[in-house]
């Protein structure tokens, strides 16, 4: 609605007004107006505070080794060491590697690794060129509760 030059100038953001002729005057929204906004805002708070949380990630402390050192193109070895928040080793998690460029164009190259006991797992993988490769360790804990980790590799060598 567009304001006219002679409507009243106080006009407050509560109230509508309208003009018949040269007279205008202003009237407050319904209630009912008001009330609907008041509905609206509080089921939009309800739905926001009622969201369920994200599960918290389990506590999987992941050490690594990789060799041989320097890390060259070609296969190299990835040990892994998983424990708990009490420094226990976590036995029978299924370990998937996914090694990957760090720049786009490349296809990923995934593994399995294999459950060498008290917590530890080994893996191969093979670097096909030089440069900067990440490495995504995807593991499902005996629970079935799914964690990730990713181990960086910079600077790749050539052999």
């Amino acid at each position: 609605m567009q304001q006219r030059r002679d409507a009243p100038a106080a006009l407050n953001a509560g109230s509508r007004f309208s003009c018949f002729g040269s007279r205008c005057h202003a009237e407050p929204l319904p209630k009912v107006f008001w009330v609907s906004w008041w509905i609206v805002g509080l089921a939009v708070l309800l739905l926001l505070g009622c969201r369920r949380q994200a599960e918290s990630d389990p506590v999987v402390v992941m050490t690594y080794q990789i060799t041989p050192q320097p890390v060259r193109v070609g296969v190299e070895d990835i040990s892994l060491l998983l424990k708990d928040a009490n420094s226990k080793p976590i036995n029978g998690t299924q370990i998937e590697l996914e090694a990957d460029m760090s720049h786009p164009g490349m296809a990923p190259m995934f593994v399995e690794s294999v459950e060498i006991g008290e917590g530890r797992y080994q893996g191969k993988i093979n670097l096909t060129m030089p440069g900067d490769w990440v490495v995504l360790v995807h593991m499902t804990l005996p629970n079935q509760l799914k964690v990730e980790r990713e181990i960086q590799l910079k600077g790749v060598e050539t052999k």
